[in-house]
C-alpha cells in the first residue's frame, strides 16, 4: 500500500479519531490505552509519521525480505491490513511500537526486527534475569537477585502460568524458531504490563516480587576461566561485534601455537561481524561456504506469480498444473547461488581443535562454527546453535526508531536448511537442571575428556 492510499485512508478516518480523542480526554473510557497527563516525553506519534513509517516498512519487506519459506501460511497482506487498523486508532507511541513489533515478529526471523529506543528507555530498568527454556521448564540461568538463584524454575508471572504468559506475548517476540523466542521472553521488558515490579512464582511454591529498581549491579554467576591440564589451552570468545575480540583470539592462538589441544568456547556469543581472519588462522582443509538466496524484486516475475489470482478457472484440470507452476516459481521469486570453495590460507594453529556451542551462538558466531565443522577441522561439542543469519538492510527512521529486514537466507552447502535449525554439534551435551543448579559445566568436562583421548 503506497503513501497516497494511506493518506486517503487517514483523511477519511480522521474525523472519527478526533471525536474519539475528545471523548477519551473527558472520560478515558472505551479505549485500551490512555495517555496520562504525565506521560513520558515523546509518548505520541503524529498520524503522518505513523503512516510514513508503515509505508516504508511495507515497501522494504516486499523488496528485501528473503525468508518467505520460513513463515508458512502467513498472509502478510492481511497481517499488514490489521496492522494499519491498529496504528491508526491512536497516536500512543507504545501502541504503535507493540503493533510494529507484532508485524515484524510474524515474519519469524531473528534478523528482521524493529526497535524504538524510546520504548526501551521508558521500559527500563532491566529485569536482572536470564531465563532459558530447558526441558519444558523456564530455568534461571543467571541472576542479579539472590532470592532467585541459578537453576530456579519459574512457573508463573503475576499469577499467570508462565506458559500462558508466553503464549500471549510470543506474537511480539522475534526469532527464527520457538526455542529462540522462549529464551528471549524475559528480555522484552515492554511486555511486562505491571511496570517496575512483577511477581514470579517458582516450582518451590513461593512467590518473589521483582522490583527492577533494586537488584545487584552484576550477575551473581560470573564467567571464570577454568584451569586447564597441561597441553590444553582454553579461551572464551563472548562476542564478535568489535575487532578487538578477533584480535585477542588470534593473539591467543599465537601464544598457544604449541598446545596439543585448543578449546574455543563460543557459548553465549550473539555474533557481530564474521571473524574471517580468525577462521583463516584455523582452517587447514578446503570447505564450501554457505549456499545463499535473496529475493528477486523483478516486476515481470511478480506479474507471472500473480496469474493465479486473476484467472477465472482456478480449479480447471487443464490449467491447474500451469497455475501451480506459475505460483511455485514466480510468487516471491528467489535467486540462489552456491557457496565458494574456501582454501586454507597460512593457518596459525594446526593442532587439535574443540569448539563449544549452545543455542545462544548466533549469526556470525555460526559463521565461525560452520566452516570448522564442514571442513572437519574441529570437534563441535555442546548444543545446537541458534540458527539465524541474514545480512539485514538497516533502515534508520529517526534517532530512536530503527528496523532491520534480513535480505539473505542461508543454507548449508548441500542445500539443507539452516535458518531456524542451527548447526548440530558432533557431540551433543545439554546441561541438566541438576547440573545447572550445581554450577557444573558438563560441556567443558566432555571437551576435556576428548582432549585426553
Amino acid at each position: 500500500m503506497g503513501i497516497a492510499l494511506l493518506r486517503e485512508l487517514s483523511e477519511r478516518m480522521l474525523p472519527q479519531w478526533l471525536c474519539l480523542g475528545l471523548l477519551t480526554a473527558l472520560a478515558c473510557v472505551g479505549m485500551r490505552v490512555c495517555v496520562a497527563a504525565d506521560a513520558p516525553q515523546g509518548a505520541a506519534l503524529p498520524l503522518e509519521e505513523r503512516v510514513q513509517i508503515a509505508a516504508q516498512i511495507r515497501s522494504d519487506v516486499e523488496q528485501y525480505f528473503a525468508h518467505w519459506q520460513g513463515v508458512g501460511t502467513l498472509d502478510f497482506d492481511t497481517a499488514y491490513a490489521d496492522y494499519l487498523k491498529e496504528i491508526t486508532r491512536t497516536d500512543d507511541r507504545r501502541t504503535f511500537d507493540l503493533a510494529t513489533m507484532k508485524l515484524f515478529a510474524s515474519l519469524a526471523n531473528a534478523h528482521t526486527d524493529f526497535m524504538d529506543n524510546w520504548l526501551l528507555r521508558v521500559s527500563q530498568p532491566y529485569s536482572g534475569l536470564r531465563v532459558h527454556y530447558v526441558g519444558h521448564e523456564w530455568v534461571v540461568m543467571n541472576t542479579q537477585h539472590p532470592e532467585l538463584p541459578r537453576g530456579t524454575v519459574i512457573t508463573s508471572i503475576d499469577g499467570r502460568p508462565v506458559d500462558d504468559y508466553y503464549a500471549d506475548k510470543s506474537r511480539y517476540i522475534y526469532g527464527s524458531n520457538d526455542l529462540a523466542r522462549r529464551n528471549s521472553l524475559f528480555n522484552y521488558l515492554s511486555l511486562f504490563e505491571t511496570g517496575i515490579t512483577f511477581d514470579v512464582g517458582t516450582a518451590r511454591g513461593n512467590t518473589i516480587r521483582i522490583d527492577r529498581r533494586r537488584h545487584s549491579p552484576s550477575w551473581l554467576v560470573r564467567d571464570v576461566t577454568p584451569k586447564m591440564p597441561d597441553g590444553v589451552a582454553y579461551t572464551h570468545i563472548t562476542r564478535f561485534d568489535d575487532p578487538r575480540f578477533e584480535d585477542d583470539a588470534i593473539a591467543f592462538l599465537k601464544a598457544n601455537v604449541r598446545a596439543n589441544t585448543i578449546i574455543i568456547d563460543v557459548r553465549g556469543n550473539k555474533g557481530g561481524n564474521t571473524p574471517s581472519r580468525l577462521l583463516a588462522a584455523l582452517i587447514t582443509q578446503p570447505y564450501r561456504d554457505w549456499t545463499v538466496a535473496s529475493a528477486m524484486s523483478v516486476g515481470l516475475l511478480k506479474t507471472y506469480g500473480s496469474f493465479v489470482d486473476h484467472t477465472s478457472e482456478k480449479d480447471s484440470p487443464e490449467t491447474y498444473g500451469f497455475q501451480d507452476g506459475m505460483n511455485t516459481y514466480f510468487n516471491r521469486p528467489m535467486m540462489y547461488w552456491p557457496g565458494r570453495i574456501r582454501l586454507p590460507d597460512h593457518p596459525i594453529y594446526t593442532g587439535r581443535l574443540i569448539v563449544l556451542t549452545d543455542s545462544d551462538c548466533a549469526s556470525s558466531c555460526e559463521d565461525f562454527v560452520m566452516p570448522l565443522k564442514a571442513s572437519h577441522r574441529a570437534t563441535i561439542v555442546g548444543d545446537r546453535t541458534y540458527g539465524s543469519s541474514g545480512q539485514p538492510i538497516i533502515r534508520k527512521i529517526s534517532d530512536d526508531i530503527t528496523y532491520r529486514i534480513s535480505a539473505k537466507r542461508m543454507f548449508f552447502a548441500d542445500g539443507a536448511p539452516f535458518e531456524g535449525v542451527g548447526i548440530a554439534p558432533d557431540v551433543e551435551v545439554v546441561p541438566t537442571l541438576r547440573q545447572i543448579r550445581a554450577n557444573e559445566d558438563p560441556v567443558l568436562t566432555k571437551a576435556l575428556g576428548l582432549a585426553r583421548q
